[in-house]
């Protein structure tokens, strides 16, 4: 191990025997061990599969739709009081959602295989459509445990329809490919879905389009737990309640949370707190890995949109909580696309074993290993923006932007509101190596254009810079074109002034004509 941090010999040399040597035995199997190269600041600058803590349990479970904001500030004022105790106990990282649109399908497959649509082939929903697509086999982490743990135990429990229902529902088929490596397998399909059945009506946020709650997905996880208390092994689970809410009444109303919204999240952590009772009274919670994330964010009643750093913060930035501190990067941030390989990680089984190579084909990484090369941090320079103070009715706002980066320049955008128009963006043209150019308009009345500059570089981290610094935006008035009326005053005075010119300059070549007539010469 290589420090440059300017530690004496004796300390280096205690560091690189700890981490070079050091081999975690549990009940899954051994940890991988490799060498790990620390910087001046203490950032990890290279990696060779870090020997980390390994668990025999990892329960992974997503909240559909649960906005950073509002889960932020309900673990705050413990409103949330289990993912309060997890953060508590471990940690909790932002997520961005870098490679694909931010619905659930893409997001739930990206969370479950750490590839984006370019290998999972899954870009959108497909609930109502009729063509169905699922991770291919192979890719997701139930399937990459069994594979290397063949004894371990896989189980899914999900809120919809994996397959056909006798009532009027949607299917989501993203996870179908993985049922063959699954020991425990429970979706809607499972239960009966009769009208007369009180247990279905009781569990079944709605009813006709087949959706379990999160209470009652959280029993069956706790069932699982219970059956396979003795075994190793892998749990799946959604809870569906924050998207139904905030896409019916929004999540938020004038920057306060909305009363369904809040109870989602609420009903949420209770099931939670199910799946941790369940954990301590099989007795192996301390052996168990939890992680708590989400498949999009939320922002005015929707989420579909494009990714980081492209689409709205609250619904490209997300968060992920996890009982145990092992989960930490360094950066407080890591890739949706790395929870899968953390998940494969933390139970023991190497991420760089798999292909496709997770480091090449979506950047993903374990959580706690940031290499600097895929995840280098230095936003963007703009060294300058030339605009006019205003412009006029006929005519454009035309800017001139310089940005450099040493991983490259990936798009400088321009982002616009005016009148009653909501902003937009648009993507100025690279001129040269640094320059961007566009214009807006031109327009056809008087109004004030609300504008800013958004770079992003060419680095998987996405690091952005603004312009002005705090993207605060720019008000550049449009001014009318002056009324031809006004112009009476100015073009009278200049006909008279044009006039007495003439006027002077007549009276003068006449004087000099009399002149010359009287030196005439005598016949």
């Amino acid at each position: 191990m290589v420090w440059k941090g300017g530690k004496s010999t004796v300390v280096r040399a205690m560091l690189a025997t700890a981490f070079t040597i050091l081999i975690v035995s549990t009940p899954c199997g051994v940890a991988y061990a490799g060498v790990l190269t620390m910087g001046e600041r203490g950032v990890w600058e290279t990696y060779s599969s870090p020997s980390v803590r390994t668990f025999p349990h990892v329960v992974l479970i997503t909240l559909d739709g649960a906005s950073k904001l509002w889960v932020d500030r309900l673990i705050v004022n413990n409103t949330l009081p289990t993912l309060a105790s997890l953060k508590a106990e471990g940690v909790e990282l932002a997520v961005r959602i870098v490679d694909h649109q931010t619905v659930t399908d893409a997001g739930l497959a990206c969370i479950e295989s750490g590839y984006g649509p370019g290998i999972t082939g899954v870009d959108q929903n497909y609930f109502a459509s009729t063509t169905k697509k699922s991770v291919p086999d192979g890719l997701t982490t139930g399937e990459r445990i069994k594979e290397t743990y063949p004894t371990w135990k896989v189980g899914l429990v999900m809120p919809w329809t994996q397959g056909r229902v006798n009532v009027t529902s949607s299917v989501d088929s993203t996870l179908w490919n993985q049922k063959g490596e699954t020991d425990y397998w429970f979706a809607s399909e499972n239960v009966t879905w009769s009208l007369s059945d009180p247990d279905v009506r009781r569990n079944s946020l709605d009813f006709f389009s087949a959706l379990l709650t999160a209470g009652f997905v959280s029993s069956k996880v706790a069932e699982f737990i219970s059956a396979n208390k003795g075994d190793s092994f892998y749990i799946r689970a959604h809870f569906v309640e924050p998207d139904h809410a905030g896409h019916a009444n929004s999540e938020a109303v004038s920057g306060r949370i909305t009363p369904e919204y809040r109870e989602a999240l609420v009903a949420c952590d209770r099931a939670l707190k199910t799946i941790v009772d369940a954990l301590e009274d099989a007795g192996i919670y301390d052996d168990t890995v939890i992680l708590v994330t989400t498949d999009h964010g939320f922002f005015q009643g929707s989420h579909s949109g494009s990714p980081y750093p492209f689409g709205e913060d609250d619904v490209t930035t997300v968060w992920l909580v996890s009982n145990r501190a092992e989960v930490r990067n360094p950066l407080g941030w890591i890739l949706q696309n790395d929870i899968s390989p953390t998940c494969l990680a933390l139970a023991g089984a190497d991420p760089d074993s798999f292909t496709p190579a997770y480091s090449q084909t979506s950047h993903a990484l374990a959580a706690w290993v940031p290499n600097e090369t895929l995840r280098e941090v230095t936003p963007p320079s703009i060294a300058s923006v030339n605009y006019p103070s205003q412009t006029s009715v006929g005519e454009s706002l035309s800017l001139t932007v310089t940005v450099t980066d040493a991983s490259g320049v990936y798009s400088v955008i321009l982002m616009y509101n005016y009148s009653t128009v909501g902003w937009r963006g648009l993507t100025l043209t690279k001129l040269n190596g640094t320059a961007f150019s566009g214009s807006v308009g031109p327009f056809n009345q008087e109004f004030t254009v609300y504008w800013y500059v958004k770079a992003v570089d060419g680095s998987i981290s996405g690091n952005v810079a603004y312009y002005p610094a705090d993207a605060k935006p720019v008000a550049t008035p449009v001014r009318g074109a002056v009324p031809y009326w006004t112009l009476l005053p100015v073009a009278a005075l200049v006909v008279a002034a044009v006039g007495s010119l003439l006027y002077l300059r007549r009276r003068k070549f006449g004087a000099r004509r009399t002149g010359l007539e009287g030196h005439a010469s005598p016949a």
